[in-house]
């Protein structure tokens, strides 16, 4: 079973992007090895830190997109991907409304001075009754 979320990145209380994932969409358990969507997302915000000279870590469109492209790769290293090709994935996306299926909704805030682009957004989420 999947567990269903959105991932909503925001500037300023307004959400700028929304990105739907189809699995794991729960929080990581302390105690379970499971990764959810808070270990993903610093797991995102290191290799944008250690691949890109200007994080746009304040910029919600922008940060939003590149977590597409990262996500999308990296659930498409197996060998069917490399069979099928780079833009053969599923189960993320774009979205303008949350769908009535989600479990959690989660907040990427980016809401840093822009003059220090290297302070990470915190996260948090909410479960969906």
């Amino acid at each position: 079973m999947s567990t269903r979320c959105v991932i909503n990145f925001c500037e300023n209380g307004e959400v700028v992007a929304k990105i739907y994932r189809h699995w794991d969409g729960y929080p990581s358990k302390k105690s379970s090895d499971k990764k959810g969507v808070d270990t993903d997302l610093e797991i995102f915000f290191d290799e944008v830190c250690s691949e890109c000279r200007d994080t746009r870590f304040y910029d919600a469109a922008f940060l939003a997109a590149r977590f597409i492209v990262w996500q999308a790769q990296e659930n498409n290293f197996s060998i069917l991907g490399k069979i099928l090709g780079k833009l053969n994935f599923s189960g993320i996306g774009v979205l303008m409304k949350d769908p009535g299926d989600i479990e959690y909704r989660w907040f990427v805030d980016c809401d840093n001075d822009a003059k220090f682009i290297t302070n990470r957004p915190q996260v948090r989420y909410e479960v969906v009754s």
